[in-house]
């Protein structure tokens, strides 16, 4: 016969057990719960380290794009391709400058080391060429960079671009001085002096109104056989650089071949041997 005081101890020894295997249960979600959330903040650390190193690869290479330009275009006559490491990556300061740059806004170590340039295609340039008539053999290679330096309005000149491809399509524009310049067969108007980009067809003044500028594709897929620079009483001046280095008197840097390191907590990075164009698009 079970009495009243064994049954009140049974009840008490389920109800403590009950309480405890609750407990039990909560902590394993606990646990449980801080594991997922330990692993998802650290896979979504990792992930974001990792298109952090992307964004900054694709910076780096924007940089370096631009600061090849400017040189080709300021130094190349000075100077030959095999010189642009010394004197911009390292004695130039550009490595050091993009690292401390770099490190002020993440805690991240970023290097660039370039390791061919000479070797690497190289370009030929021809800067501030008075606009006359002049043909330029292009040797069916691409073109990257053309750009009319317009002086003032006060003649009524007019110069025409003639770009032959190699497979023998043919594009023309003309530009005309009135006072204003404009394009012909367009509603294109602006005022000089200007640049105009015969690549991207952008005019660095305004008004500015213009479609059809855009002469030139700068891509591997677009060789050119020959360019043709009709000047008529116009005043201005063109620059240009080709894939060929057989253009014009100067080189300049058409390619360069790099290795690309980024190191975090998070993620270590590295891309060798990147071939990163001066001209066209990356990939």
């Amino acid at each position: 016969m079970v009495t009243p005081t064994a049954r009140r101890n049974r009840g008490q020894v389920i109800l403590i057990g009950a309480i405890t295997l609750a407990f039990i249960l909560l902590g394993i979600v606990v646990v449980f719960n801080g594991v997922l959330y330990t692993e998802t903040i650290s896979s979504s650390s990792t992930s974001q380290s990792t298109a952090d190193a992307e964004v900054i690869e694709q910076g780096l290479e924007r940089n370096l794009v631009e600061i090849a330009h400017r040189w080709n275009l300021d130094e190349s006559g000075d100077t030959h391709p095999s010189d642009f490491d010394n004197e911009v990556i390292d004695s130039g300061g550009f490595r050091d400058q993009y690292q401390s740059t770099t490190a002020r806004s993440r805690s991240a170590v970023v290097d660039i080391q370039v390791d061919d340039v000479d070797g690497a295609e190289q370009a030929g340039v021809i800067t501030d060429q008075e606009i006359n008539d002049d043909e330029i053999d292009l040797h069916n290679e691409s073109v990257g960079h053309l750009e009319l330096e317009l002086g003032g309005a006060d003649s009524t000149g007019t110069v025409t671009i003639n770009a032959t491809q190699k497979d023998g399509t043919y594009d023309k524009i003309t530009l005309k001085e009135t006072g204003r310049y404009e394009l012909d067969g367009t509603s294109c108007e602006f005022n000089g002096p200007a640049r105009v980009d015969l690549v991207t067809g952008e005019v660095n003044v305004s008004p500015y109104d213009c479609a059809g500028l855009d002469l030139i594709t700068a891509t591997d897929d677009y060789k050119y056989d020959t360019i043709e620079i009709e000047g008529s009483r116009f005043d201005g001046k063109y620059d240009l650089v080709a894939e060929s280095s057989s253009v014009g008197t100067d080189v300049g840097v058409w390619e360069i071949t790099a290795d690309v390191t980024y190191e975090s907590n998070q993620v270590s990075y590295e891309r060798t041997d990147a071939t990163i164009k001066v001209y066209g698009e990356n990939g």
